[in-house]
């Protein structure tokens, strides 16, 4: 019996010092859980999120052109004060939302326009990726919903644009979920990702100037190149658009979001350039005079000039400077198809333009087994007619070369892309010398007259020495019984050594009611005074 007694108290004791140290770690666990509980408390919150971050698209000079503005919130308590107040800022189905979460208990984020200083309000700032102020938009592009890119550098490299981090708002509580009204709404982002995307070869400054003088452009183009480079420092599109309501567009009939200055257009008589140089380079019938009576017969057609009682005798430097048609019918028939499609497509006419996966369109340019079989072919060629079609960017090249001693740069948009603010450049094309340094002097001193005496004396700027082309390109299109025309120029200055190479489209000139050549005196004078040329 003594045994068995002993045993159960051995037993019992045993139970009872494992009982003790369960309570202990009980109470200890329960402590820890609590003292956790608290610390958690005060650190968690409510988060908001704002949208998410994008790399940043910057011009040549690494300023921004997304992610170059901030905007104000006012991070809103559910207080009777904060209410109070937001309720005195706000109105309408803006105040309605607002006061729905408020009301939720839960604290709103609302944008505004100027700082409010009242008792539970933090005003936060935070980037803005796009506004009403972004320029450039038609190269910029837009995204989609997912943030991703859709047109434009936005989808061409959304790869380095895009990202899924989010700016996001902690608004602080207590354990048991009561905000901190002495605490303030802390904003959170990774700034490192702003400092990353991708850097255009656009100018910002320059493309502000351009935009300018485009303001009053209802449908058009223009575009600014520098010399010996082919970058791209200005790209404007009109009608322009708001990135930052890109939906508002999408039924317009006046197509806000195409991008005309990539799009292929009836060019003209600024190709006649081309063709002038073809016959320099040929060293054949450069001495060629003709008498231009206002028309000529090309294979039993008429063909007319655009001066009806004829512009007299003309050679090559006269042609250009009056825009004879009937000069470039005959000189084409004299030259032949083969020397005129030659120079075309050393100028990489009539085929789409990498500038740096965003490219040009295509246009068309007729095939030389058609030109050689067909007078009247030629004869529209000639004058920048028939079946040709290019872009701004794209006619702009032979300008280009001529302006740079006869070498042809291609043109480029983007410099490089970026990574924490440091620019890992592309490569890009070598010029090619596409004619001799002879025929490009000749042929500038030739379209220094146009703008001295000639169809351009109204896009000779103020400021600066400039030469270049006028066009009035027939579409074939007709609008209330009207033949639709646009209105181009192309040019260069300064003269004495060019800088700047600009391309300018104005769709149907009657609605428009302008023409290229004043547009480009405008840009020409813009940034000689901006850079003092």
């Amino acid at each position: 019996m003594t045994k068995k007694f002993v045993s159960s108290r051995r037993i019992i004791s045993v139970f009872l010092c494992f009982t003790v140290v369960a309570l202990i770690c009980f109470w200890r666990i329960y402590i820890i859980g609590n003292d956790e509980q608290r610390v958690q408390g005060v650190t968690n919150g409510y988060t908001l999120s704002l949208g998410r971050l994008r790399g940043t698209i910057f011009d040549s000079n690494m300023q921004p052109i997304t992610n170059s503005e901030t905007k104000i919130l006012a991070a809103v308590s559910p207080t009777p004060r904060a209410i109070t107040a937001i309720s005195s800022y706000l109105s309408g189905e803006e105040l309605d939302a607002v006061l729905d979460v408020l009301r939720a208990g839960k604290p709103a984020v609302v944008e505004v326009k100027k700082e409010i200083d009242c008792e539970g309000i933090v005003i936060l700032k935070v980037p803005q990726y796009v506004s009403s102020n972004t320029v450039c938009e038609h190269l910029i592009g837009y995204l989609n919903n997912e943030n991703h890119g859709v047109s434009g550098i936005e989808k061409a490299y959304d790869q380095y644009l895009y990202s899924d981090e989010k700016i996001e708002i902690i608004y602080p509580s207590d354990a048991f979920g009561n905000f901190l009204l002495g605490d303030q709404a802390e904003i959170l982002y990774n700034e490192n990702i702003l400092a990353s995307g991708v850097s255009l070869t656009i100018d910002i400054e320059l493309q502000k100037l351009t935009q300018n003088a485009m303001q009053d452009v209802k449908s058009g183009a223009a575009v600014v190149m520098e010399v010996g480079s082919g970058k791209i420092r200005a790209m404007v599109s009109a009608p322009r658009f708001d990135l930052s309501r890109v939906a508002d567009y999408l039924e317009d009939e006046n197509s806000p979001l195409l991008n005309r200055a990539l799009s292929a257009y009836n060019v003209g008589s600024v190709f006649k350039p081309c063709v002038a140089a073809a016959l320099l380079e040929s060293g054949k019938n450069t001495g060629y005079v003709c008498n231009c009576s206002g028309r000529t017969s090309v294979s039993g057609h008429i063909f007319k000039c655009h001066k009806s009682n004829g512009h007299g005798q003309v050679n090559l430097a006269s042609a250009l400077s009056g825009s004879c048609n009937v000069f470039f019918y005959k000189i084409s028939s004299l030259l032949g198809a083969d020397s005129i499609y030659k120079m075309a497509r050393k100028l990489n006419f009539g085929t789409a333009l990498d500038m740096g996966k965003v490219s040009t369109a295509s246009g068309s340019l007729d095939t030389l087994k058609n030109l050689e079989s067909s007078q009247t072919s030629l004869a529209n060629l000639s004058i920048g007619q028939g079946k040709l079609l290019l872009s701004p960017v794209s006619i702009l090249t032979l300008y280009e070369a001529i302006a740079g001693g006869g070498v042809y740069s291609m043109p480029s948009i983007v410099e490089g892309v970026v990574k924490n603010g440091i620019i890992e450049r592309v490569k890009t094309s070598s010029p090619t010398r596409v004619m001799s340094e002879q025929s490009a002097k000749q042929l500038k001193r030739y379209l220094c007259e146009v703008l001295i005496s000639g169809t351009g004396v109204s896009a000779k700027p103020s400021y600066v020495t400039a030469a270049g082309k006028t066009a009035t390109a027939e579409t074939g299109w007709r609008k209330d019984g009207r033949l639709i025309q646009n209105s181009w120029f192309c040019g260069f200055f300064p003269v004495e050594d060019p800088k700047y190479v600009v391309a300018v489209l104005i769709e149907d000139e009657v609605k428009n009611g302008t023409s290229g050549a004043p547009i480009f005196k405008k840009i020409a004078d813009n940034i000689a005074l901006y850079e003092g040329l």
